[in-house]
């Protein structure tokens, strides 16, 4: 668990807790000394899976998440 590692971060929720979501997702990273590549939020659930852009996105956290891991953690980048 405190490995220093890459994460990658994806919530799914209404407008109200969006921002809320993101920090607690930065703060449980700072406690582990992760290194956070990306932080993302998509509103509202539906219209995530119903954008082609949003799936994009998506994929593309995930490729980030890849390179970051390939490359090491020293070298990450975020």
């Amino acid at each position: 668990m405190l490995k220093r590692k890459p994460v990658s971060y994806m919530a799914i929720g209404g407008s109200d807790w969006g921002t809320t979501v993101q920090n607690d997702f930065y703060t449980q990273a700072l406690v582990q000394k992760w290194k956070v590549i990306d932080n993302d939020w998509f509103p509202w659930s539906q219209a995530a899976f119903a954008n082609p852009e949003k799936v994009e996105r998506a994929e593309q956290i995930g490729r980030n998440l890849y390179k970051a891991c390939e490359v090491g953690f020293e070298n990450a980048e975020w």
